[in-house]
């Protein structure tokens, strides 16, 4: 039981953590969004009470840009936090490898001890050997089974994988996640071959430090882009209708939302993918004010080598079945953005992530 709460409380400590990090970036009257977004739009107002004022349209250039560097630097700082939980990851695996080698030797100290000690039970070895299960539960869930008369157990974390088993401790390890290299995922080696268990991980530090990035931190970078990105769109829209001192029809106030460069951004290949890698992709926003804030997984399972699925990484769920045509340029659309492929071969579990505004903070400049 108390181990079972140990691993409780760590979990949401460390979500708490966490949130209340971003809480404090976001809500604040002197980092967060709002109070450069008011600056915008009042600004903006004054142009429009005296549009033929030189200063009023040089104050609204000049909080245009200061909202630009304000995504900037929210999305900077919400990154950061990215790669601070990468860290902690890292650290949270290397402890937990320590501990798993305690414990394997702890396994092999008790059964040599109740096997020299003809029934008398070293009380102090299982009093230390419960003590490193408490530290490892801090991390992750554990849970214990005793192997027999020898007094030795098998310890397994998360969802049942493997940690110690008798006297031989098993080794884990921190790798790229092959759809996402920013994200640090945890493997657990056998034979020398990693295999990824994060989603069979739970409780514990390295939970919560899980739960929040994949929940909470991801939904906050994803809405601060796409609030970027509907905010370029709609000022864009509405600016190119209106002229300039010269009478000419205005152009792009913010950068493009479909510039090339920031439209094939949003699509990364698997790092698992097959060769050759010769695809072109691009994610075109159609219709920002239906964009949602998800990721998505296009996946080519078959049965031939031009069916595809998109599938909200979120829920799971498929939202579009489709084949390529075979001629190119083709295109699909879903959820306020299209797919659009230029060229490349595609083959048979091929995998893209798609992130249609994760780099929208960051993307927005004053054009």
């Amino acid at each position: 039981q108390v181990r079972s709460d140990t691993t409780v409380y760590n979990e949401r400590n460390a979500v708490l953590e966490q949130a209340t990090s971003i809480d404090n970036l976001l809500a604040s009257t002197t980092t967060g969004l709002t109070p450069a977004m008011s600056s915008f739009f009042q600004a903006f107002q004054g142009g429009a009470d005296d549009p033929t004022s030189i200063p009023q349209r040089q104050l609204l250039l000049t909080q245009s840009e200061g909202l630009a560097a304000r995504f900037h630097s929210l999305d900077s700082r919400l990154n950061s936090q990215m790669q601070n939980i990468n860290l902690e990851l890292v650290s949270a695996v290397s402890s937990i490898n320590s501990l798993a080698q305690s414990l394997a030797e702890l396994n092999s100290s008790i059964s040599v001890a109740i096997g020299a000690g003809q029934g008398d039970i070293p009380n102090q070895l299982f009093d230390t050997r419960d003590e490193t299960l408490r530290q490892l539960s801090e991390l992750v869930s554990v849970s214990t089974f005793s192997e027999g008369q020898g007094g030795q157990i098998n310890v397994f974390i998360g969802n049942g994988q493997p940690l110690v088993l008798g006297n031989s401790a098993a080794t884990l390890a921190t790798v790229e996640n092959p759809s996402d290299s920013s994200r640090q995922e945890v493997a657990l080696i056998i034979n020398g071959v990693s295999n990824i268990v994060s989603d069979e991980l739970s409780g514990g530090r390295v939970g919560g430090l899980f739960e929040f990035r994949d929940n909470e931190l991801t939904e906050a970078i994803n809405g601060l882009g796409r609030i970027a990105i509907v905010l370029s769109d709609s000022v864009n829209e509405q600016h190119a209708l209106g002229m300039d001192l010269e009478s000419n029809l205005g152009g792009l106030f913010f950068r493009d939302i479909n510039e090339t460069s920031l439209a094939q951004s949003r699509v990364i290949s698997n790092s698992q993918n097959l060769g050759p890698y010769d695809q072109s992709i691009q994610i075109n926003i159609t219709n920002s004010q239906a964009l949602t804030i998800d990721s998505y997984e296009m996946v080519f399972e078959g049965p031939s080598a031009n069916d595809f699925n998109i599938i909200r990484s979120q829920d799971s769920e498929i939202v579009l079945s489709s084949t390529l045509p075979g001629i190119f340029p083709a295109s699909v659309s879903v959820d306020g953005f299209e797919v659009q492929f230029d060229a490349g071969t595609f083959k048979i579990g091929d995998r893209f992530t798609i992130n249609p505004t994760k780099t929208g903070a960051s993307d927005i400049s004053v054009a």
